[in-house]
């Protein structure tokens, strides 16, 4: 090997250490951003799972409300 080809295979080595670098920053940049938009779904589903179980138990609260209403009428006219 002469020094032509021995100074050339140094740098060929340092720009493919590089892109590997580069193409593993972009690896975890897109796995990051995976992950957070992962993470924000989930809590977006769980916001929405509350709020339909709120709109749920107020729409059974009112429900026994009614039927407890009617229950103490139907008594009072009973008596």
């Amino acid at each position: 090997m002469d020094d032509s080809q021995a100074s050339e295979q140094p740098q060929q080595q340092g720009q493919s250490g590089q892109q590997a670098a580069s193409t593993e920053e972009t690896l975890r940049g897109t796995f990051l951003g995976i992950v957070h938009d992962l993470r924000n779904i989930v809590r977006g589903e769980a916001e929405l799972a509350r709020a339909e179980l709120k709109e749920d138990a107020n729409r059974i609260g009112k429900g026994a409300g009614m039927i407890a209403g009617s229950g103490v009428l139907s008594y009072t006219g009973f008596l």
